[in-house]
């Protein structure tokens, strides 16, 4: 099965139709059909991170042919003694200054994309 394929299935595991999910993340369904005829290689760059995103894939993995979910940084590993919904992100400033901010489930899968950039392994 080629990646194309692949990431159509994740799209149809967490959304009705592919029609639903071009909607909800503003991606136009001509776009998302070219995707699946002509390649993910022909696919522009902020369209590519934008399904990635949307559908919490580690973007270098798909670029690379495989799918793989990006893991979730919880807020306890954090802070562990402090509970907290899922979309609370901590900002640890200069002096160790620990801020939280509440934020919206789709700025919450923006923050994990970009910490999982910088994640060890």
């Amino acid at each position: 099965m080629g990646i194309e394929q692949q990431l159509k299935d994740v799209i149809l595991s967490q959304y009705k139709s592919c029609r639903e999910f071009c909607l909800a993340h503003n991606i136009p369904t001509s776009t998302l059909a070219s995707i699946f005829k002509r390649g993910i290689n022909r696919a522009s760059v902020d369209v590519i991170l934008n399904i990635c995103s949307a559908l919490n894939i580690d973007v270098n993995a798909l670029c690379d042919g495989k799918i793989e979910f990006q893991k979730k940084y919880p807020v306890e590993d954090y802070l562990p003694d402090t509970k907290f919904d899922e979309n609370f992100v901590v900002s640890i400033g200069r002096g160790g200054k620990r801020t939280i901010y509440k934020i919206s489930d789709e700025d919450a899968t923006i923050v994990d994309a970009f910490l999982n950039k910088f994640k060890k392994d």
